[in-house]
């Protein structure tokens, strides 16, 4: 970000983003661009509508957010990183998954995103979603 110039419109915020969660963060909707990038799995689909809704509400008018995470093909035994992932969702986390586009789609459709565009991280095992309202 500094050396594009950037820095001093980038920042982080020390919190929970999930609603109703001790430390939760209050967002205002001034952002152009959201990162969200490698938690949605540690959750169950309705906590992350839920991350999602708040996250959309927090968007500035013509405002983005990318995803970044495992996404399983509709087999969800392939391909092999992402389908692995999901074992170790099961063994540890109480709610996660690692999800497929169907089930990715669903919840950001559900928390008020109509555009939605997957890509392929080059040679990484996940996939990057931008989303806008």
């Amino acid at each position: 970000a500094d050396k594009a110039g950037l820095g001093a419109r980038y920042h982080t915020l020390a919190g929970s983003i999930i609603p109703d969660s001790e430390g939760e963060v209050e967002l205002k909707p001034e952002y152009n661009l959201i990162l969200v990038t490698g938690f949605l799995h540690m959750f169950s689909a309705k906590t992350n509508q839920a991350i999602m809704a708040k996250v959309k509400r927090a968007l500035a008018p013509g405002g983005a957010v990318i995803v970044e995470d495992f996404v399983p093909n509709p087999d969800r035994i392939s391909p092999p990183m992402a389908a692995a992932f999901s074992l170790t969702m099961l063994f540890g986390t109480a709610e996660g998954d690692s999800y497929t586009e169907a089930e990715f789609r669903q919840m950001f459709t559900a928390a008020g995103f109509s555009h939605f565009e997957r890509h392929a991280l080059g040679e990484l095992p996940m996939n990057a979603m931008l989303l806008r309202p």
